[in-house]
């Protein structure tokens, strides 16, 4: 047992923690056995009506996609296709520079220092020695390019394993508890470390000289994106869940287009991987592939053609990060290590919105409050993202699968250790003051509650009760506002949603296109009362008007499809995979309740989180699946 597991275990806090938890103080209560029982008699209710029977039959899916007369088509198609990604796996396997790219991916794990040293110092020496042939230094620039040629050549010279370098890191031991590993380094075989060779030494230092002088005569931001893109498309190649990891991480902190470029990288690779993949088709593909067929009628059909066009990757993307995910995440140590980068992401996201109100004071723009209700309101916060709202939909998609999290591990320090991350998330989140998300992530949170933690309403309602008692005065205004029509903003709405209605009725069979121009170029003719309107402020009327009733009934087949197969991981045998299930179904159930009062898929970020989620619950799903195949082959 490590010090870190011994102090935690000895830790009178973390017991306390602890106890909070345990059931037996809940169970005995009259509030919880009247709560168990109302929930329970909902569900009996809701499983004997005809509601209920569409959400619990799946059999239908299954049985669509063996029978379905395109996959006896393509079954021919099918072999040519798997000849063909053979054919590339092999040529790329055989390359010279993939052999050298994984020789330094081997021999990095284990001389890190070495590895990093000859080529940093050969990197640096050719872009030092053709500027100063070609163009000229000041003294500062060229003893600070001295200095750390002196110190990658004295790195080179330690000879450290990777396990060395960070066995002593508590950030290190912080993460394998959250990924659920004993430590990283030590899931990397021992018998393959070795001395770094004369010729391995003689390669890196080429390639330091040869990418020095590359970067020299290339701008620097151009050499940074190629071979940014060649790197990462190795390692994805190699490992796409590192892929799938890298968009959890940087979905909130760099531009969309990159995370879809990441995205598309990781696809390809999953398809030229597909041999350790295999497990069947992915759970609701069946609705997900229709909802792209959708866009693309939309597409071809729009009032604006060319820019519904420019809209229409987006939604391959889509697609294409439902795929990821539902099929690489069926195994737990990698669903861990997805939802750890996405804790990390929402952490720094989380402490830079904190930042913003406290010490930075960031002023709200005009458009997001009105100012005569509430004048005493001077930030809303949004960190990375477009705006707070935005900010607000990516952190409540989040939230309730962390508290699923928390109630789903059994190790008081990983609970701590959740906790902790979820403090600034909260308080970032009710920074926002955004009122349709603080509504969703209510229901959310209540829905969990019912479903899986019913000793969790017993603090809902404690905290619902005494927070006017301790929440500044600004955010118990912007509660109590919610539905009033004296906020202009609530107004504003309700006028935008009769003109989109309108608009519905005339251009209802295939919609007016993709994306926001075509809205923006007819919504003049329909306009009430001069209210200017970028969208429809309603996900539901957004979606029915630029896709048509198809789109909209789709994302309804596909909501209903998914929350079918989360209820049976709900009841199933796994206890994590049903609280993270619970968790997952409540958080997309809160977007979609926000999504009556607002368009939560303005920003392509939430919309890929979105989908990202859905890709969890399928995944969920599909291992419940596998594992019941694996206990009843065993007898």
């Amino acid at each position: 047992m490590s010090n870190f597991e011994q102090l935690a275990k000895q830790s009178i806090v973390l017991s306390l923690f602890s106890a909070v938890f345990k059931e037996q103080y809940y169970k005995n209560s009259l509030f919880y056995r009247l709560i168990d029982s109302l929930v329970f008699n909902a569900s009996r209710v809701l499983r004997g009506s005809f509601f209920g029977r569409l959400i619990f039959d799946d059999e239908w899916e299954t049985a669509s996609i063996k029978n379905s007369w395109l996959l006896k088509q393509g079954l021919p198609l099918l072999h040519v296709v798997k000849k063909l990604i053979a054919c590339v796996n092999t040529t790329i396997k055989s390359s010279i520079f993939y052999q050298i790219l994984l020789g330094i991916y081997e021999q990095i794990y284990f001389r890190p220092s070495q590895v990093v040293g000859y080529f940093m110092f050969a990197f640096i020496f050719s872009s030092t020695a053709l500027k100063a042939l070609f163009s000229s230094f000041t003294p500062k620039a060229l003893t600070i390019r001295l200095s750390l040629m002196v110190a990658f050549l004295l790195f080179s010279l330690i000879r450290l394993s990777m396990h060395d370098f960070f066995k002593g890191s508590m950030l290190i031991k912080i993460t394998c508890q959250l990924i659920g590993i004993n430590n990283i380094c030590n899931e990397i075989k021992s018998e393959r470390q070795s001395e770094v060779s004369k010729t391995q030494k003689r390669l890196y230092l080429g390639l330091g000289f040869l990418l020095g002088a590359i970067y020299y005569y290339l701008p620097q931001i151009t050499f940074i994106k190629l071979f940014g893109i060649i790197f990462l498309s190795f390692i994805i190649y190699l490992k796409p869940e590192i892929g799938l990891a890298i968009v959890a991480l940087a979905l909130p902190l760099i531009e969309t287009r990159y995370t879809i470029g990441i995205v598309a990288i990781t696809f390809v690779s999953l398809l030229l991987n597909y041999e350790r993949f295999r497990g069947g088709f992915p759970v609701s593909i069946v609705p997900a592939f229709f909802f792209l067929i959708t866009a693309f009628v939309a597409a071809a059909f729009s009032l604006m053609r060319s820019d519904s066009l420019k809209a229409l990757p987006l939604y391959i993307a889509y697609f294409m990060l439902f795929y990821i995910t539902s099929v690489i995440l069926r195994e737990k140590k990698t669903f861990k290590l997805i939802f750890s980068s996405f804790i990390i992401s929402a952490l720094v996201v989380s402490l830079y919105g904190i930042y913003q109100y406290f010490f930075a004071k960031v002023s709200t723009a005009m458009a997001w409050v009105d100012i005569e209700q509430f004048p005493e309101l001077k930030t809303r916060v949004y960190a990375t993202l477009e705006n707070p709202n935005v900010l607000a939909e990516y952190l409540g998609l989040i939230i309730p699968v962390l508290i699923a999290l928390i109630f789903a591990t059994k190790k008081p320090c990983k609970k701590a250790i959740i906790s902790i991350c979820l403090i600034p998330m909260l308080l970032c989140f009710l920074l926002t003051f955004s009122r349709g998300a603080w509504l969703g992530l209510a229901f959310a949170l209540v829905l969990f509650a019912a479903l899986k933690e019913k000793r969790l309403l017993i603090i809902l309602i404690i905290v619902a009760i005494i927070s006017p008692l301790f929440l500044p005065e600004v955010m118990v205004d912007r509660i109590q506002s919610i539905g009033s029509l004296e906020d202009s903003s609530n107004t504003f709405r309700i006028t935008i949603w009769i003109a989109t209605i309108r608009m519905i009725k005339d251009y209802w069979l295939t919609g007016v296109g993709l994306g926001l121009s075509p809205f923006s170029k007819i919504y003049r003719n329909y306009m009430i009362a001069g209210t200017p309107a970028m969208h429809a402020h309603n996900l539901y009327l957004q979606l029915g008007l630029e896709m048509g009733i198809a789109g909209l009934l789709v994302i309804l087949w596909l909501v209903i499809s998914a929350y079918s197969k989360a209820f049976k991981v709900m009841n199933g045998e796994s206890r994590w995979s049903s609280y993270i299930a619970t968790g997952i179904l409540a958080a997309l159930s809160g977007h979609l309740l926000h999504g009556l009062f607002d368009y939560v898929w303005y920003s392509p970020k939430i919309v890929l989180m979105f989908w990202m989620m859905f890709g969890m619950m399928s995944a969920l799903s599909s291992k419940e699946a596998i594992d019941v195949k694996k206990e009843g082959n065993h007898g």
